[in-house]
């Protein structure tokens, strides 16, 4: 979800719940991914930056992303244990 659809959403609190929903899929794919890599032997993950839409945005500071994705990013954490991970940004 972009900031400009945030926008569009008449009921700011539902637009928040699908911004964690959206995450919670994204990181749930991510760890699909990340188990995959490591059976086939891929060593290496870039992780990108639009993993959980608007994170650090102020339209979702009412949002604490750690305490309500915890668990998915524990077994993320994981499964990229030994693994080289970065990060791509967006411009």
């Amino acid at each position: 979800m972009t900031f400009a659809t945030f926008q569009k959403t008449a009921d700011e609190q539902a637009a928040l719940n699908r911004i964690l929903r959206i995450a919670e899929g994204n990181l749930a794919n991510t760890l699909r991914i990340l188990k995959y890599a490591f059976y086939e032997g891929i060593r290496i993950y870039r992780f990108s930056s639009k993993l959980i839409p608007l994170y650090g945005h102020e339209v979702t500071k009412s949002i604490d992303f750690m305490a309500k994705l915890r668990p998915q990013l524990q077994e993320i954490g994981k499964i990229c244990h030994g693994q080289r991970i970065s990060r791509q940004f967006s411009s």
